[in-house]
């Protein structure tokens, strides 16, 4: 019994372990050696095929928590080639995963290098400007250093007209309708924009009800609570009108602070670093609108503002391209592994081929 992701999940056991004990959520299979060589069933058990036979099998009333009976696993079919065969087909998987797998590192380390290299380009721009040349002064804030001698600094309270999130509509998720008023949540809030694939929606109604929390085209909105604290992006060419729940956070720039200029200042070090250092709440991550408005902010002229922006938006496009590009070949790596997979176990792919 486990949450459905993780029922059929296994794992090949290649030694004995002193004092370990399996729980009750855990079946350990054991085989007849002269028949079955565990590596290979282990990735037999592992597979794409497999895994979705053992979802269909495990029942249960709950959708987050299902079981697999011993009898269902043990009337799952498999394919059993010989001995010798199965020795030829796991070492092949074996050392043809391990070749896609440090790609797959390698990838993934160029994805969290360039990301690290953007997040430090932003906090660089926002603190220090794009011109070299000004004469700097120290912002009188530990995490800003410098900034040009200018430049401003302002609790973020003073340079916008609204901090606030909204609510949870009345009945939950059965209060959301096919359509209606969009409303933002949590995971439709992103550093690269607001990815609304599975956008909710409420009526009228509930829309006025929430009439605190409607969102207007030039807002920034930010992520307060659970793992995803810290993630916002901002509003533009919004057609219609939308909400958001009380995990989202609006941040309504005045005429003092550019809406994109803000959303850099938020998504750099400096406002993440806030984020992080004004954390509340027991057990889950939270941040509330009273620190919120306390955030320094570096504040430079409007002009300078809009160049800035410009410059990271232009920096954040191409960043976003080679990104993008990475995360597609991370994607097709992993469902090459895949396919490899279940094409060897499936005897998709002939043993000849294997041993070359």
């Amino acid at each position: 019994m486990n949450t459905p992701s993780l029922v059929g999940e296994c794992g090949y056991v290649p030694h004995d372990f002193p004092n370990l004990f399996l729980p009750d959520r855990l079946w350990k299979l054991m085989f007849d050696q002269e028949r079955v060589f565990t590596p290979y069933l282990s990735t037999v058990l592992s597979s794409a095929g497999a895994r979705q036979a053992l979802s269909c099998m495990a029942t249960g009333t709950s959708p987050s928590m299902k079981n697999l009976s011993i009898e269902e696993l043990g009337n799952l079919p498999i394919p059993l080639p010989s001995l010798k065969e199965q020795k030829i087909i796991s070492a092949y998987i074996q050392r043809e995963t391990a070749h896609i797998d440090s790609l797959l590192t390698e990838k993934e380390c160029m994805l969290t290098l360039l990301e690290e290299k953007l997040a430090a380009l932003i906090s660089y721009v926002v603190t220090c400007g794009l011109n070299p040349e000004f004469l700097s002064k120290s912002s009188g804030r530990e995490w800003f250093g410098d900034i040009p001698a200018h430049w401003g600094v302002s609790k973020l309270k003073y340079v916008v007209t609204k901090i606030g999130s909204g609510i949870t509509p009345r009945g939950g998720a059965e209060s959301y309708k096919p359509e209606g008023i969009p409303m933002f949540r949590s995971q439709n809030i992103h550093f690269d924009g607001l990815h609304i694939d599975d956008i909710v929606f409420i009526d009228a109604d509930m829309h006025a009800i929430m009439a605190n929390s409607k969102v207007n085209n030039g807002d920034v909105l930010l992520n307060i609570t659970g793992a995803s604290i810290g993630r916002c992006f901002y509003v533009e060419e919004m057609q219609g009108e939308a909400n958001v729940n009380q995990h989202v956070c609006i941040i309504r720039p005045s005429n003092q602070i550019l809406t994109k200029y803000l959303y850099f200042v938020m998504r750099s070090c400096i406002g993440q670093a806030q984020i992080e250092l004004s954390q509340s709440g027991s057990g889950r991550e939270g941040l509330n609108f009273e620190a919120l408005g306390n955030f320094s902010v570096p504040l430079p002229p409007l002009d300078e503002q809009l160049t800035i922006t410009e410059y990271l938006e232009a920096v954040n496009k191409k960043s976003h391209l080679l990104l993008s590009a990475i995360k597609s070949s991370v994607e097709q790596l992993k469902e090459r592994r895949v396919a490899l997979i279940t094409a060897a176990v499936t005897g998709l792919l002939p043993l000849e081929d294997m041993t070359r």
